[in-house]
């Protein structure tokens, strides 16, 4: 039987969160061929790059309640234009 992305997305969508977010790094996974040991050294170097940035007061923090509703923003924006409505996601709060 042949489903098309459009019934593998809502059937995926209907998934716990947990799992979402297991399939997203699944999916992620088969598009990069780098080794998982590259990426790790790749992520602990701007790990440190970032912290340092940080120590020197070179970067501005910004609150988590300010990225949350910008991220809520995005969402929406994208939901409204998005071909893939599925209207049992919805964003929390």
């Amino acid at each position: 039987m042949e489903r098309n992305l459009k019934e593998v997305f809502h059937e995926a969508a209907q998934l716990p969160e947990r799992d979402r977010a297991t399939l997203a790094g699944l999916l992620i996974e088969t598009l990069d061929p780098a080794s998982e040991l590259e990426v790790e050294a790749a992520w602990s170097e701007e790990i440190k790059r970032r912290l340092a940035e940080i120590d020197a007061g070179a970067v501005e923090l910004i609150p988590w309640e300010e990225v949350r509703a910008e991220l809520r923003e995005a969402h929406r924006w994208y939901h409204e234009r998005s071909p893939f409505k599925c209207h049992s996601i919805r964003p929390r709060g």
